[in-house]
């Protein structure tokens, strides 16, 4: 698999297959969020809702977008199978595999929609795995404009052994030997750490830093290795999720390891991970803080912290 090839073929047909799907989509958003406000959440027949299983969310774009990508990708990769986050996994799994989530960060897009001043973050990612490696993988950035319009942002992409590309071009992260991380990032710490030995662990790094990041999905890790002293931690993500990141981070030379420290290694697709990604002096301190937090008996959670918020996603499960 030649990665020039392989990235140009996924950017062409997102830019020019995909995202006419997911703009339409995200007009229909705005359009009804426009109608019914916060409401829109308890109208049956929008175009985003509870999943079967009232876990998580789904837009209709979304699982168009994925049939429209399964669609042309499997016509000129036949011989690779494919992941997807809307319309389910295979077990047959081939040499290669495609990964996709069309949309990381549905929440995050659909208030977006809502409140166009929202400051959150979501977008398209594709992984490759060679076997059980996690090979390759391209986040296509998803943004609305100043008319709350959807549009395409930076393409960012990461391969085995290679450079880390910005819109096809090397983008250079800059050194840093501080062990501090100022930004602690992470998209729903109240629903990913639920026990309270993690949550303890967690609120141990956030009273360690200065500012909080969330809602960010996909592009909080990329504001993490934008941001020399910034750290990003997530639970109980998926391989749809996670496939992607894990290519990009170790092209931009980033620590990156679950919460014990270890690898981070694809078994089959049921599996939830955990991720931990810094630049390396401070994924080294914080994993140290973690692990001992996670090992000592649990502290008290403040009133304020974001383990405490409620948000729409604590309403994984529609009750």
């Amino acid at each position: 698999m030649q990665r020039r090839e392989f990235e140009k073929f996924i950017t062409q047909m997102i830019t020019q297959d995909v995202m006419p799907i997911l703009h339409d989509n995200y007009a229909e958003l705005v359009t009804q969020a426009e109608q019914q406000g916060e409401n829109f959440f308890n109208n049956d027949g929008n175009t985003a809702s509870f999943k079967n299983d009232g876990k998580g969310l789904v837009s209709l774009g979304e699982i168009k977008a994925e049939e429209k990508i399964r669609e042309i990708f499997s016509k000129h990769y036949p011989d690779i199978s494919i992941l997807g986050e809307e319309l389910g996994d295979t077990d047959n799994l081939k040499d290669y595999t495609l990964v996709i989530d069309p949309v990381d960060g549905t929440s995050a897009m659909i208030l977006s929609a809502i409140n166009p001043n929202n400051h959150l973050g979501f977008g398209i990612t594709i992984g490759l795995l060679k076997g059980k490696l996690f090979h390759g993988g391209m986040i296509f950035e998803l943004k609305p404009d100043t008319e709350n319009r959807l549009t395409l942002g930076d393409i960012w992409s990461g391969w085995h052994n290679d450079e880390l590309l910005c819109n096809g071009k090397p983008y250079n992260i800059a050194p840093t030997i501080d062990k501090e991380f100022k930004t602690l990032i992470s998209s729903a710490p109240e629903v990913m750490f639920t026990n309270k030995h993690e949550k303890s662990a967690f609120h141990s790094l956030e009273k360690t830093a200065s500012e909080i990041s969330l809602n960010k999905n996909c592009m909080g890790f990329i504001d993490a290795l934008k941001n020399p002293q910034s750290l990003a931690i997530e639970a109980d993500l998926s391989i749809h999720d996670i496939a992607a990141l894990i290519p990009i981070m170790k092209s931009a030379d980033l620590g990156v390891s679950d919460h014990n420290g270890k690898d981070i290694e694809f078994i089959n697709a049921e599996q939830e991970f955990k991720i931990i990604a810094a630049p390396k002096p401070i994924h080294s301190h914080a994993l140290e803080l973690y692990k001992t937090a996670l090992s000592n008996k649990p502290i008290e959670i403040n009133s304020a912290s974001v383990l405490n918020r409620h948000s729409l996603n604590t309403q994984k499960y529609k009750t």
